[in-house]
């Protein structure tokens, strides 16, 4: 391995050498540090995404089981029926066309 040229400081006076093994030390623990930021940063993403998506699966299976508890009087009132209730979980809606009678989902 060769030596790097000293090089000359803001004052003009030489400072130490570096060796090219120090400079390629260097730059892999840098490299080495920077892929750790990266990975800590995904990890802390894919966590908070993983998190999310239990609670809204716990929260939705909440609603349902509190909803199927109530009885059909219950469930008239607030305007929903049995067949409701998933679309309910997951926080839509489901518009009775009473015209015709059919059902049409809507967010």
């Amino acid at each position: 391995m060769q030596n790097i040229p000293a090089i000359r400081g803001a004052s003009g006076v030489d400072s130490y050498e570096i060796s090219e093994t120090e400079v390629l030390r260097g730059a892999q623990l840098a490299r080495a540090e920077a892929i750790g930021n990266w990975l800590e940063g995904v990890s802390r993403a894919v966590d908070r995404w993983f998190t999310a998506r239990f609670r809204h699966a716990h929260q939705r299976q909440r609603v349902i089981k509190e909803l199927n508890a109530l009885d059909e009087r219950m469930l008239n009132d607030i305007g929903i029926t049995r067949g409701d209730i998933p679309f309910v979980a997951n926080g839509q809606s489901r518009v009775r066309n009473r015209r015709n009678g059919k059902d049409a989902a809507a967010a």
